[in-house]
C-alpha cells in the first residue's frame, strides 16, 4: 500500500494506515509491517543505524511528509490505545448473556445515535447475540420485535428504549 509516497508492506499481518496532510501513521495489530520512503528503496526511510523500519504487532509510527531529517518514532501501544485508535471501524459486537445497558453503552461509544435505556429493569435484561457495531437501527428493530421493547425515536440521533405496555 502507498500513502502519499510512503510505502507500507504487510508481512503476514493486519494493520491500519492513516494519511493526513502532514504525515502517515501506521498501526500494526497482527504480525509485522515494513515501512519504506518515497523512493521505494528499502534503505530510503530514515532509521537509526541504517536499520529498516519494521513494526511488530502493537506498534505504531508516524512518518512526517514534509521533512527528510526527522526520524520516525516507533511507539508501543496498549490494547486499550489500539482499540481507541481503531474505534472508527465497524466491528462485530458479540454478547453472551450481557445486560442491555452494557450493549447500549457500546453502541453509544461507537455511533452518533445515542441509545437510552429508560428503566433499570429493562437495563438489566440479558441478551445473547452478535451485532455489527454500526447497525444501531437493526439492533433496535431486533429488541422491538423479540424482547418486549418499544423504541421512542426522539430525534435523528436519540432513541429511548422502554418496556412495551
Amino acid at each position: 500500500m502507498t500513502a502519499n509516497g510512503i510505502d507500507v508492506r504487510a508481512v503476514g499481518t493486519a494493520f491500519n494506515v492513516r494519511l493526513d496532510p502532514k504525515s502517515v501513521e501506521v498501526l500494526v495489530t497482527e504480525g509485522k509491517v515494513q515501512v519504506f520512503g518515497e523512493t521505494k528503496r528499502e534503505d530510503s526511510l530514515p532509521a537509526a543505524n541504517g536499520a529498516k523500519l519494521m513494526l511488530d504487532a502493537g506498534q505504531s509510527t508516524r512518518v512526517a511528509l514534509n521533512s527528510q531529517s526527522t526520524l520516525p518514532q516507533v511507539s508501543t501501544l496498549s490494547p486499550a490505545e489500539i482499540d481507541s485508535r481503531l474505534s472508527w471501524q465497524p466491528r462485530l459486537l458479540d454478547y453472551d448473556n450481557a445486560p442491555l445497558a452494557e450493549i447500549a453503552a457500546e453502541f453509544n461509544r461507537r455511533n452518533p445515535i445515542h441509545l437510552t435505556v429508560a428503566d433499570p429493569q429493562l437495563a438489566a435484561m440479558r441478551l445473547t447475540a452478535s451485532f455489527r457495531s454500526d447497525n444501531v437501527q437493526g439492533f433496535v428493530r431486533l429488541v422491538e420485535a423479540n424482547f418486549g421493547v418499544s423504541a421512542d425515536r426522539r430525534s435523528r440521533d436519540e432513541v429511548v428504549l422502554r418496556r412495551s405496555r
